[in-house]
């Protein structure tokens, strides 16, 4: 509906943008920034309470961006994501991403120097953050609940602090393979800060659907990160952390309190 691919320096404020629904058969994007490079200028698009729903693509769909500011906005019922990422220099401040068909924020390619805080990311049918080949990330205090997929999932990222995230009721069974029910993920990551987070398993509101996810957290050939201090309190039904191992360079996992569910704190 918006194409801001050739624009620079553009504010979109208190718009209520609607699509024709998230299963039209073509892909359309709510925003949309589809740049061939980056270019020599930032772009500098301020998106700022918005609501973006109804589209067959993402809600903002963010393809070679540089420098970028979304907040106060809500994301909600597209037939992608409610926020992809390829580009670098943002922040994502206070938001709501619900009910996406993909992930409620993922990125695509190369993507860095971020700052993420204060979101709501509920309902999505993927993951609810999803960072592929990400760095410098720092991603605080925001709240992910009842996602189809990971809660969290990082691969093949660097250097990122996540701190004081809530993550609950991941891996909706109805929703994911049973591979992807867990709440945090990190696979083949270098210098992730993963601490003082809170980590809880849940039914569908009112108590019904099924108990995820079946695992707390995911841990695969770390170099030189530290999981330490979550808590795990009732965090999964099958294991608190699935470690595979192959880390490198001290690598820390340690002071991780918790319990199944349906186990007694001991």
């Amino acid at each position: 509906m918006f194409n801001l691919t050739s624009a620079f320096g553009v504010k979109l404020y208190s718009l209520c943008l609607c699509g024709c629904g998230d299963e039209f058969p073509r892909t359309i994007h709510g925003i949309m920034i589809d740049k061939p490079d980056y270019g020599k200028q930032e772009d500098t698009p301020v998106i700022d309470n918005c609501r973006v729903e109804g589209f067959s693509g993402d809600g903002i769909h963010l393809e070679r961006v540089w420098c970028f500011s979304i907040r106060h906005s809500h994301l909600k019922h597209n037939g992608g994501s409610g926020l992809c990422i390829r580009g670098w220099d943002g922040f994502v401040l206070d938001n709501w991403m619900s009910g996406n068909k993909g992930a409620g924020v993922r990125t695509a390619e190369e993507n860095a120097s971020v700052t993420m805080t204060g979101n709501r990311i509920e309902w999505n049918r993927c993951c609810g953050i999803a960072i592929h080949r990400g760095s410098h990330w720092n991603i605080t205090g925001n709240y992910i609940d009842r996602s189809g997929h990971c809660g969290i999932e990082l691969r093949d990222c660097a250097q990122i602090t996540l701190t004081g995230n809530l993550i609950y009721r991941s891996g909706k069974e109805e929703w994911t393979p049973p591979c992807d029910s867990v709440h945090f993920r990190m696979d083949s990551c270098t210098g992730i800060t993963f601490t003082g987070n809170t980590l809880c398993c849940g039914k569908d509101d009112n108590g019904k659907g099924s108990m995820s996810p079946a695992i707390g957290m995911e841990l695969n050939a770390c170099n030189a990160c530290s999981v330490s201090c979550n808590t795990l309190a009732k965090a999964a039904t099958q294991e608190l952390i699935h470690d595979y191992g192959n880390h490198k360079n001290s690598t820390m996992i340690s002071g991780n309190p918790g319990y199944l569910y349906e186990e007694e704190a001991k």
